[in-house]
């Protein structure tokens, strides 16, 4: 085995994609069972068994995503897409409004929404349009539309946190650790690549279901789950992630994977896929 001769000789890194295989890894990663399987030769995971990974009961309820990331509009405008979020922001105050007064929630949706249309450019819209004049449809800052729409209802940041997916808030952070819940708004669609890219540097067999299903769970051990207190925390999920446009369940639903993932990590009561005409086919 390699010995280490001065401090200054470990690394500690947080990204393990680009190192080489020469280096003796070793991973401490909370999600890496998803990605590993057992199969990895590359490095030494650490891992203790003797234990569950998580104490809180965590509870999943499902709603409705208003909307698809893609918009074919007439106008491009402040007050279409206004209209558009509306129903979204409906609802997350409605979550937020579940939760008890000092409670918070932390939001993950898309980085922005791709209108297609005829652009009416003003003060108001351009300032939720970064960088959209590189493409053919307007990429209208979802993240800002949401939180301003939030604040005019009057509701206070001290409430919630909103953060795109892949914006680096959602794995490694620790800034939410007294959140009681987390709200995944809209599907969480990651490169096919990237799978790929894992197991080329692991030596891993990961599939994209199961980096997809990473990730999200990377995201709910960001809030309270992570204190091992066994406090109750809540996953709200759009149904846009487990159901295809007409409702009907996708061959893989992985919301679902991610509950069972959770039924044999944690020591706490894991409900919400057992509720009457809600999930009740799943589990047959």
């Amino acid at each position: 085995s390699q010995k280490f001769n001065a401090l200054e000789d470990i690394k500690i890194r947080s990204n393990i994609l680009g190192l080489r295989y020469t280096h003796q890894v070793i991973l401490l990663d909370g999600t890496f069972d998803l990605l590993d399987k057992g199969k990895g030769k590359e490095f030494i995971v650490l891992k203790d068994t003797s234990v569950k990974k998580c104490s809180s009961p965590i509870h999943f309820e499902e709603f409705k995503m208003p909307f698809k990331r893609k918009q074919l509009m007439d106008i491009v405008d402040l007050a279409a897409m206004e209209k558009l979020v509306n129903p979204l922001i409906d609802e997350m105050e409605r979550q937020i409004e579940l939760l008890s007064p000092t409670d918070k929630i932390l939001f993950f949706c898309w980085m922005d929404v791709k209108a297609e249309g005829e652009l009416k450019s003003s003060d108001d819209i351009d300032d939720y349009l970064p960088n959209s004049k590189a493409y053919t449809h307007h990429k209208v800052d979802l993240v800002k539309l949401l939180n301003d729409g939030l604040v005019k209802r009057g509701i206070s940041k001290d409430r919630y946190a909103i953060h795109y997916r892949g914006s680096g808030y959602d794995k490694g952070r620790n800034d939410f650790r007294d959140f009681t819940a987390i709200s995944f708004l809209g599907d969480w669609n990651v490169d096919h690549s990237i799978a790929k890219t894992v197991n080329q540097v692991y030596g891993t067999d990961c599939s994209y279901t199961d980096y997809k299903m990473a990730q999200i769970v990377q995201a709910i051990l960001r809030i309270r789950i992570r204190q091992h207190q066994r406090e109750p925390i809540t996953v709200f999920y759009s149904d846009d992630i487990d159901r295809d446009g007409s409702g009907e369940y996708k061959d893989v639903r992985v919301m679902y994977q991610v509950f069972n993932y959770f039924c044999k990590a944690s020591s706490g009561r894991i409900t919400g896929f057992d509720k009457p005409n809600i999930h009740r086919d799943l589990l047959k």
